[in-house]
């Protein structure tokens, strides 16, 4: 049976009157003559294709914008100078064929080549593939009315054959067989679905696992898989372009990829598009990723910046494995590989720990209640669920009263982290934050939840707590994170603040009077005072040797990205 949306494209890209045209695409889409189609509306290609993804969040695929789509193409450079075909290996509804067809069908026709030539050699040169054949109808069906229209003679398309879109699953190598044996493809683009292993349905994961063993780690996500697929396709000279989510930066599952893109010199370009609104309906903030030979650099930028050069050797020297960048400012690369040879690690200085975490249902009820049920408890911050306002403010706790009970500590099968962990000087931050919100507890009084880890400095005396504080919440330091870590950067554009993270940020070597300084401003911000965060900064951008332009770049970055600037108790 046909698939209405089908016939509805059909309606929708047949031009009246032009019988032929509408035997073609019926072909294209497997639907006969005796088949009627419905009456056209005013919609166009963009909502046809937008339509297909409209009902489907649960199987990862999404719509991409035709401009996201020609963007990718035009950061590959397709389609270039030199001969070979393009596939996209999770082509939906057909965005990337209908853009990269556009592309080819006017570099063919400035070279002189008839009509009928062009036609024959954009459908020869444009291939996808899909597991859902609605989408495969419909991208045959929109790829053939777009070469279509390039045809002045009506009666050529009898000549032409039916789009190169397959029904199947680009992962399973008998599907693209025939085509890889001639000649592998020498572009590879699309944005390949986005769905965490978790949440695939048990069968699907357990076959996957077994067919990928070696190559899946922690949390995987589908996507990784189409990328490894592409980079086994890709011969020398080739290119791989893909629209992914900003978490194959950091993400523990793509460690390995990372680490081989690198060692291998095949990273040519990141660039991010998490200020553009490209997904409206999925919480992902989208990157580019693109693969291929090169110089031991690739291209980083942010939007429609254009970007700057990164070398592999600063991403390699940051943290290992390693994560990736996208940069703005020619400034940064500079200041980000200083900062790593100047100063040590903040893990040098801070512990970080992850705190209190009840996994089973009932148990924070049980053992964490406002204090007048549990007046022999020990102070706890988290103790609200859902709580509209945090407990912990820049410089500042402002807590509500909850307390957990002490035997929380025997539960059977349940350890939580010893209550050593808390009963000393420490520092307690916002596990999500747009910026770093932190405050110190010089008495060890709390106890505190999970989305409150806790730093403990291994050099005692409450004015370096309270300097070492005062560091991790100026500007500088939540810019560094967000620079080195932005693949973290959740809904809201929050990042996670992970203990594993924050131990790779450098931090500056601090004297007696800087710690002195440092706290004494460090109390003012908690007060609110503008006035108090500005010198802190300034000082902060003093240790961290910044020059005058390194400076105004970060601060531009913590205003306009990270939102700072105001009164600084209202920062989340």
């Amino acid at each position: 049976m046909v698939s209405p949306r089908v016939l509805q494209a059909l309606a929708r890209v047949c031009p009246p009157g032009a019988p032929e045209v509408e035997r073609y695409l019926r072909r294209c889409g497997g639907v006969g003559q005796e088949v009627s189609l419905p009456l056209a509306d005013e919609a166009g290609v963009d909502e046809t294709i937008e339509a297909a993804w409209r009902e489907r969040p649960a199987d990862g695929r999404v719509y991409t914008p035709r401009r996201t789509a020609d963007r990718l193409l035009s950061e590959l450079g397709y389609p270039g100078e030199g001969e070979g075909w393009l596939l996209d290996p999770s082509c939906g509804a057909g965005v990337f064929l209908l853009q990269a067809a556009e592309r080819l069908a006017e570099r063919f026709a400035a070279r002189g080549l008839a009509p009928l030539q062009v036609a024959l050699a954009v459908l020869a040169g444009v291939r996808g593939v899909d597991l859902d054949p609605e989408a495969v109808a419909l991208a045959r069906v929109l790829l053939g009315a777009a070469v279509a229209a390039r045809l002045p003679d009506p009666e050529a398309l009898a000549e032409l054959p039916v789009p190169l879109v397959l029904c199947g699953d680009a992962l399973e190598p008998e599907t693209t067989a025939a085509w890889m044996e001639r000649e592998p493809p020498r572009w590879i683009a699309g944005n390949p679905p986005y769905l965490e292993a978790k949440r695939m349905p048990s069968a699907q994961r357990a076959t996957l696992r077994a067919a990928w063993r070696g190559r899946l780690f922690g949390a995987w996500d589908l996507y990784v898989l189409f990328l490894e697929r592409a980079l086994e396709w890709r011969p020398p000279g080739g290119v791989v372009g893909f629209v992914l989510p900003n978490k194959v930066l950091v993400a523990r599952y793509a460690q390995d990829l990372r680490a081989r893109l690198l060692a291998q010199g095949l990273l040519r370009g990141v660039i991010d598009l998490s200020e553009e609104e490209v997904f409206t309906r999925v919480g992902v903030y989208p990157v580019l990723l693109l693969l291929g030979e090169g110089p031991a650099r690739y291209r980083s930028a942010l939007g429609s910046t254009e970007g700057v050069e990164v070398p592999y050797a600063l991403p390699l020297r940051l943290i290992d494995p390693p994560v990736l960048f996208t940069l703005d400012h020619p400034a940064l690369p500079g200041l980000l590989d200083r900062l790593l040879r100047q100063h040590p690690p903040l893990g040098e200085a801070l512990e970080v720990r992850s705190t209190v975490s009840f996994h089973q249902r009932g148990l924070r009820e049980r053992y964490v209640r406002p204090g007048d049920a549990l007046p022999e408890g020990i102070p706890y911050l988290g103790g609200r669920s859902y709580a509209r306002r945090s407990e912990v403010r820049p410089f500042h706790l402002d807590w509500s009263g909850y307390r957990i009970d002490p035997a929380a500590w025997g539960l059977p099968g349940h350890p939580l982290p010893t209550r050593d962990r808390f009963a000393q000087p420490k520092i307690i931050f916002c596990q999500h934050a747009r910026s770093m919100v932190a405050a110190a507890d010089p008495a060890g009084r709390f106890v505190t939840k999970d989305v409150f880890p806790v730093a403990i400095p291994r050099q005692g005396g409450e004015a370096r707590l309270l300097a070492l504080t005062a560091v991790l919440g100026s500007r500088v330091f939540s810019v560094l994170y967000s620079l080195f870590f932005r693949g973290i950067q959740v809904g809201g554009r929050y990042l996670h603040f992970l203990p594993l993270y924050l131990r790779a940020v450098p931090l500056p070597t601090l004297s007696d009077a800087d710690c002195e300084a440092l706290a004494a401003l460090g109390v003012l911000v908690g007060e609110g005072s503008e006035e108090a965060q500005e010198l802190l900064d300034g000082r902060v951008e003093a240790l961290y040797r910044l020059s005058p332009e390194e400076a105004r770049v970060v601060r531009r970055w913590a205003d306009e990205v990270l939102g700072f600037g105001g009164d600084p108790r209202a920062r989340r």
